[in-house]
C-alpha cells in the first residue's frame, strides 16, 4: 500500500516572500529539487521518504505553486493592509493504492483536484488570515473542505520565518471518504465504521534562507492534529500526520 499526501505537501511550499499580495504579484519562476519525509497515519504503514522537483511559476494575477494553482480577480489595499481574492485549484494527493497488511481489503481511494475560492488579508502589523473552501470537482470523494489559516511572517537579513496555526472542517463525504470503513471492506480484525465530519488542527512554520538573489534553501514543517472522529477509524493508528521538507531552490 502507497500513501501518497506529495501534496498537500507542496501547498506547504511558498518560496515567495509575504510582499507577494494582490498588487505586488510580479512574474516570477523559481525550480529546485526538494526531500520529504512523511509520517503516516494509516495502521500499519511506515513513513515514507520522496525526492520531487520544486516549481513555482507567476504571472502577473496567475500563479502555480506546486500542487495549487490561483487566480487573484480582486485586490485592494488600504494603508498597510491588504485584501484580496481568488480562484484556486489544490492537488488532494492522499490516495491509497494497493493496499495490503493491515489494510488488506481496502478499496482504492483516489487522488483528485479541490477547486473553489479563497479570500485573504495581511496587515505588516498583525500578519495573514486565509479563508478557503473548496468542493471536489472530479466526483471522487464530491465532499468540500472549509479552512481558516493565520500566519505571521519574520524577516532578518537572508532569513525568513513564517509559523502559521489553521482549522481545517472536512464534511462527511470528504472525511469518510479516506479514512471510514465500507461495509464490503469489512474484515475479522476490521468493523465498519463511518466519519459523519471531521475539525482538524494544524500547525507549522516555513523557514528560508537566501544565499544570494538566485539560491535559497528553504525547509517546511506541517503537523495535522486529527480529529477523535478520524482517529477512531479501524484503518488509522496515530492522531498526528507530520510532514517535514527540505529544498534547494534557484530563482531566475
Amino acid at each position: 500500500m502507497k500513501q501518497v499526501t506529495l501534496l498537500a505537501l507542496l501547498n506547504l511550499i511558498h518560496f515567495c516572500v509575504f510582499a507577494d499580495d494582490a498588487e505586488t504579484f510580479g512574474n516570477r519562476l523559481e525550480i529546485g529539487i526538494g526531500g520529504m519525509l512523511q509520517d503516516t497515519v494509516y495502521t500499519g504503514e511506515e513513513p515514507s521518504a520522496l525526492v520531487f522537483p520544486m516549481f513555482v511559476a507567476k504571472y502577473k494575477n496567475i500563479y502555480v505553486k506546486g500542487g495549487k494553482a490561483g487566480f487573484i480577480f480582486y485586490g485592494l489595499k488600504k494603508g498597510n493592509t491588504t485584501f484580496w481574492t481568488e480562484v484556486i485549484a489544490n492537488a488532494r494527493l492522499q490516495g491509497i493504492t494497493s493496499a495490503s497488511g493491515s489494510l488488506e481489503g481496502l478499496t482504492d481511494r483516489k487522488n483528485t483536484l479541490d477547486m473553489g475560492l479563497e479570500a485573504s488579508i495581511a496587515s505588516d502589523d498583525w500578519g495573514m488570515i486565509n479563508f478557503s473552501m473548496v468542493h471536489d470537482v472530479l466526483n471522487v470523494h464530491q465532499g468540500y473542505e472549509l479552512a481558516i489559516k493565520y500566519q505571521y511572517p519574520m524577516s532578518n537579513g537572508p532569513w525568513f520565518l513564517m509559523p502559521s496555526i489553521g482549522i481545517h472542517y472536512m464534511n462527511q463525504d470528504l472525511a469518510d471518504y479516506y479514512f471510514g470503513v465500507d461495509i464490503n471492506e469489512v474484515k475479522l480484525n476490521r468493523s465498519q465504521y463511518t466519519v459523519n465530519e471531521a475539525i482538524n488542527l494544524s500547525a507549522g512554520y516555513e523557514l528560508q534562507y537566501r544565499f544570494n538573489e538566485k539560491w535559497s534553501i528553504l525547509n517546511t514543517l506541517n503537523l495535522m492534529k486529527l480529529d477523535r472522529k478520524i482517529t477512531d477509524s479501524p484503518i488509522v493508528s496515530d492522531n498526528l500526520d507530520i510532514i517535514g521538507i527540505v529544498g534547494l531552490v534557484y530563482s531566475f
